[in-house]
């Protein structure tokens, strides 16, 4: 049986959480005693909020008896939590953008919420899957160019995601996020002009350097 992380109880659903349902396929969760005034109409409020684990792609979101798959975490989604009971759950799939204090779960009807329904995370089963050794990609580097958005960016993510060390390289001078886990490999940006045999050598020269 899947290892338990979190655990909390529904009190009050704020009059608005059925709109947001509706509307953008997510739901704002706050602890009761902690919610603003201003915020609580938009909010699933609860109280328990234990924490025992790190939250993390491929654990189970699981709201009044329905699971769904995590693929997303936010960096602030750990301390948010933990300290607040404060989290926004998007139901997408992971194809929205991917704020600090969001998590994005498999794309599937969201169930009918009450008062006293669990909200629960379980850890993952198959470590495997997390570490990448199942492609054997844990401990390798890999390139990937026009990396800092689009198509080049998500390959970039799913390197990480099993475990490679990642050269992002890109002529976009601002430095893209990552969303970077326990169980992650480690990125690195690096500015290059593809076009440009010194720009290639240099990124190569930085890859060695930064990861063997």
């Amino acid at each position: 049986m899947a290892e338990k992380i979190y655990s909390s109880k529904i009190v009050e659903l704020g009059g608005q959480v059925g709109d947001f349902i509706a509307a953008a396929n997510m739901i704002i969760m706050f602890e009761e005693s902690l919610a603003l005034p201003e915020l609580r109409d938009a909010c699933v409020m609860h109280t328990g909020n234990e924490l025992s684990g790190m939250i993390k792609p491929g654990n189970i979101y699981k709201i009044a008896g329905t699971e769904f798959k995590i693929v997303k975490v936010g960096s602030e989604v750990q301390k948010n939590l933990m300290n607040l009971g404060h989290i926004t759950i998007k139901f997408d799939g992971g194809s929205g953008e991917l704020l600090e204090g969001s998590i994005h779960v498999e794309e599937k009807p969201v169930p009918t919420i009450k008062a006293g329904d669990m909200i629960e995370i379980f850890k993952r089963e198959d470590k495997r899957i997390a570490d990448g050794s199942w492609l054997g990609l844990k401990g390798k580097t890999a390139v990937v160019t026009g990396a800092a958005s689009g198509i080049g960016k998500a390959v970039a993510q799913a390197f990480l995601d099993n475990g490679a060390n990642v050269v992002v390289c890109d002529l976009n001078p601002n430095e893209p996020e990552f969303n970077i886990t326990e169980d992650s490999g480690k990125v690195k940006y690096v500015i290059t002009n593809v076009a440009e045999a010194a720009s290639v050598e240099a990124m190569v020269k930085t890859a060695l350097d930064t990861f063997g």
